[in-house]
């Protein structure tokens, strides 16, 4: 795929693809406004709109700038403009101009196909024991105990290697997973992130339960572990003994509180982002669940999250 024909795929439908879809639609389906595919947030901040006059789509994001459809992909899987061309070009069904496209511009019915179809882009094929064998390096492993700097027996205590199968492209794809509350799966690997099936909270249980740790993210969780079996094994023993709730987005504070309230915890500790719809969520909490709830991002304090953190000590 060459650079202009990449520029001109329809930005929603590799949106569908990456499992991102819109909750607002204006304009005939010309502007589409998501919650943002770079962070968790509870309000739609990320829109795209098609520019008629150059038969391209744009984005823009309130955080994290904007651009073409090659911006985005350059930005969403941390790569350059030919990394970027990769990407997209192993996502597209085809990329001729065919009106039953889905990644072409808007033409008549295709806004219809784009946007409402909500059948499951990415379809769970298997899951099998997450491979971290000591002198043997997979892709998987690398980008966990390399990039994520993960402890491996961690790692493999918690995660499982994902398999599943694009069905619009039907091309198959791995990564590491964690189960949540619907059966799906949160997933991640050197690429994307993204959920196979239905998107939901993940819930550790601990040995007694007695206290729980939110995490916005599994990478934060597993971080955390990493840090405290190294710096301090009492802490690290305690958030194996308690339960802890992996949001897997601020969007599901709610449901979180739910399971906050049914389960009569003594104490709750908070390990949310340092941006502001961390705070503003750390905040609810405290509000919400007053003097048992505490808020741990002040270990973390100089950066955003709990993996940045233990990425940049280490």
């Amino acid at each position: 795929m060459e650079l202009a024909e990449a520029k001109r795929l329809s930005l929603p439908a590799i949106l569908a693809v990456l499992g991102h879809h819109p909750l607002k639609t204006f304009k005939n389906g010309h502007e589409l406004w998501y919650l943002s595919p770079f962070r968790d947030e509870t309000s739609a901040s990320f829109h795209t709109t098609y520019r008629g006059n150059l038969g391209i789509w744009i984005w823009n994001d309130f955080a994290e700038g904007g651009g073409n459809v090659i911006d985005f992909a350059m930005r969403y899987f941390a790569t350059d403009v030919r990394g970027a061309i990769e990407q997209l070009s192993s996502l597209a069904i085809n990329s001729d101009k065919s009106e039953n496209s889905a990644f072409n511009s808007p033409k008549k019915g295709l806004n219809k196909v784009v946007v409402s179809d909500r059948q499951p882009t990415l379809v769970l094929t298997q899951t099998k024991r997450l491979s971290m064998v000591l002198g043997q390096t997979t892709a998987l492993s690398n980008y966990l105990t390399v990039t994520r700097r993960l402890d491996p027996l961690i790692a493999s205590n918690y995660l499982v290697e994902v398999h599943f199968i694009n069905s619009q492209s039907g091309k198959q794809y791995f990564a590491a997973g964690m189960k949540n509350e619907h059966q799906g799966y949160e997933i991640r690997n050197p690429w994307f992130k993204s959920t196979v099936g239905r998107k939901g909270i993940s819930v550790v249980k601990g040995k007694f339960g007695r206290n729980v740790a939110v995490f916005e993210g599994f990478m934060d969780f597993l971080s955390a572990l990493t840090f405290y079996q190294r710096i301090d094994v009492h802490k690290f023993e305690q958030l194996i003994d308690d339960d802890v709730i992996i949001m897997n987005s601020l969007a599901f504070q709610q449901r979180t509180n739910e399971v906050l309230l049914n389960s009569h915890y003594s104490k709750i500790e908070l390990f949310l982002d340092n941006d502001l719809p961390g705070k503003k969520a750390t905040s609810q909490f405290l509000a919400d669940f007053g003097g048992i709830t505490e808020d741990c991002s002040h270990v973390y304090n100089s950066v955003v999250d709990f993996n940045e953190f233990l990425i940049n000590r280490l």
